[in-house]
């Protein structure tokens, strides 16, 4: 009882920042379409590879916490039972992982997202892992469209 507490305790430490972040992010961020069509072309890859730099460190907790979960679940022989909360931390690890893709290629994939009026309130760091998604084969263009549509409708109950 007190592994399983132990896991949950881990998962809330690791997405509820994750959870307030985004909230906070979409009522709080300029960095949203508007913002990334008015930039120059050299200050969106400068933008693109700081928070990839940034995002780094993060990743690399990520990691190390699915590594101590993972042990945990294979001592306790729960394997299945948290197979979700492992996905979860997979695709968060990999969000912001731009290595093997060109900042520009991401950058052309951002512009052309807020080519879209409809898109233009959605987060920056909204398009920016979904793009990465995209590129690096872990989204299909449906998948990647359908995301789009559901941010769309996320956004609008928060820009009247």
């Amino acid at each position: 009882m007190k592994k399983i507490l132990f896991i949950g305790f881990i998962g809330l430490l690791v997405f509820a920042p994750m959870t307030s972040q985004v909230s906070r992010t979409v009522e709080q961020s300029d960095y949203h379409g508007i913002w990334w069509n008015g930039q120059a072309e050299i200050q969106k890859r400068s933008f693109l590879e700081g928070y990839h730099a940034c995002s780094e460190n993060a990743r690399l907790n990520l990691s190390g916490i699915r590594m101590a979960i993972n042990t945990i679940i294979e001592e306790n022989k729960l394997e299945g039972r948290y197979s979700r909360v492992m996905d979860s931390l997979d695709w968060n690890i990999l969000a912001y992982d731009f290595s093997g893709v060109m900042f520009g290629q991401v950058a052309g994939m951002i512009d052309k997202v807020y080519s879209n009026p409809l898109n233009q309130k959605i987060p920056i760091h909204v398009v920016m892992s979904q793009v990465g998604h995209l590129l690096k084969g872990r989204r299909t263009e449906k998948e990647f469209d359908e995301y789009l549509v559901r941010a769309r409708k996320f956004t609008d109950m928060f820009y009247k």
